[in-house]
């Protein structure tokens, strides 16, 4: 977030900045601790529900690809990312 930004508008900037998508977004779907594998980082993932207004998707300068996937074909090796889109009800498997 940039200072005086509100968390709303960072999520706008940031998913066209890293995307391409310009999306307005809807709803706060949930905030989620996240230690990586090994136990060296512990992030925190804040979850929005956001809809497509417009932009084609693309990499942003830090990615190597961006697209679009099926949540249902997510494999093990994304387990808190399938756990936080089951706890958010994006996905029931």
């Amino acid at each position: 977030m940039r200072f005086g930004e509100t968390v709303e508008d960072a999520v706008v900037r940031e998913v066209q900045e890293e995307t391409g998508l310009r999306v307005q977004v809807l709803k706060l779907r949930g905030v989620f601790d996240v230690i990586d594998g090994r136990g060296e980082y512990h992030y925190i993932t804040v979850v929005f529900q956001c809809k497509t207004i417009g932009g084609e998707i693309k990499a942003g300068s830090d990615a190597l690809d961006a697209g679009w996937f099926n949540l249902d074909e997510l494999d093990e090796i994304q387990p808190d990312l399938k756990r936080i889109l089951r706890a958010t009800g994006f996905i029931n498997c």
